[in-house]
């Protein structure tokens, strides 16, 4: 659906929380954040253990109520994830995926949870300064979870 991942060929429930500290006052970012950002960070298993990435990369397209990743790609030792385009879309403080209701925006944080098959992504990112971005996304479900976090500058 909207996660492509060379690696991990199992289902995973992805907590994909979106948290962006913008200082909105409406519908839409108050900063662009359109184009590439790239990073390093690690990877996290469901057992704690804990692998350097090397290289974390997400590129977004901005429109005035919407939000596309157009990229997010890591690559953390043996691990390399690439996930595909995902479209958010921002309704008031509601966003949405493919008209699903799947998280909140309070014009500092944005937030989402999108369940599918048994499988949960989310999705979290965090300005820390006008170049600098905070990342982390995740998979989760039955089978265990992983996590990809770290801190990426705009390009």
């Amino acid at each position: 659906m909207f996660m492509k991942n060379s690696i991990f060929n199992r289902a995973f429930v992805v907590a994909l929380i979106v948290s962006c500290g913008l200082g909105l006052s409406h519908l839409s970012f108050a900063q662009d954040l359109s184009g590439a950002w790239s990073g390093t960070g690690q990877w996290v298993d469901d057992k704690g253990s804990k692998t350097p990435c090397t290289l974390i990369e997400v590129s977004f397209k901005q429109g005035d109520q919407n939000l596309v990743v157009e990229k997010l790609h890591a690559k953390c030792g043996q691990l390399e994830s690439d996930w595909n385009p995902l479209t958010f879309e921002i309704k008031g403080t509601k966003v949405y995926n493919d008209g699903d209701e799947v998280g909140t925006f309070d014009g500092h944080i944005f937030k989402t949870l999108m369940p599918d098959s048994g499988t949960d992504y989310a999705f979290n990112f965090e300005i820390t300064g006008p170049n600098t971005l905070q990342i982390y996304y995740g998979v989760r479900n039955a089978v265990g979870a992983m996590v990809i976090e770290g801190e990426t500058q705009r390009k």
